[in-house]
């Protein structure tokens, strides 16, 4: 399987997949696409129409959006589970990631904030104030979430890496 990871550095749903990549101990060719300029534009058009990183391509088919590209890599790459054996860590696990993806990544990203600002006059305070008021709503869940576990483990939901982690460890 030839595997070809399109992102950035800065990027933390890339940093995701190249986490889980690693987990895996995974060979890939890593792609990095600057957010100006040729690199993004020939990026959007060619590789992933909506712009957004990171892109994972198998064996020339490609795959978006960092959850989609973490399950295929847990289902098709062997190596050290991404998830913990007991079922509901699993989903645990599972859904401490998407209040990071969800609900605290999708609101605050650069090109949500850019909106706020150009289309609804927002200053830039204003628009920092409310990515702080959506990472601190986020962070609390997450605190919540891990204090209600039924056992302190080294990681969010097991002894080892897991989905949470991966989420965790870029916001």
């Amino acid at each position: 399987m030839k595997l070809k990871l399109y992102t950035r550095y800065q990027n933390s749903a890339g940093q995701r997949v190249r986490t889980a990549l690693n987990l895996k101990g995974v060979d890939y060719e890593y792609v990095p696409i600057s957010m100006s300029g040729g690199t993004w534009t020939d990026y959007r058009a060619q590789v992933n129409p909506q712009g957004l990183l990171p892109t994972l391509e198998v064996d020339g088919r490609r795959i978006t959006q960092s959850t989609a590209i973490i399950e295929f890599i847990e289902e098709n790459i062997p190596g050290p589970s991404l998830l913990p054996a007991d079922p509901v860590a699993r989903a645990q696990s599972r859904a401490f990631a998407q209040v990071i993806a969800c609900e605290m990544h999708a609101i605050v990203v650069s090109r949500a904030r850019k909106l706020l600002v150009e289309r609804f006059h927002l200053t830039e305070a204003d628009s920092t104030a409310w990515r702080d008021f959506w990472y601190q709503e986020g962070f609390n869940t997450l605190e919540t979430l891990l204090s209600q576990r039924e056992r302190a483990t080294p990681f969010c939901y097991d002894d080892k890496p897991t989905m949470a982690d991966l989420y965790l460890v870029p916001q």
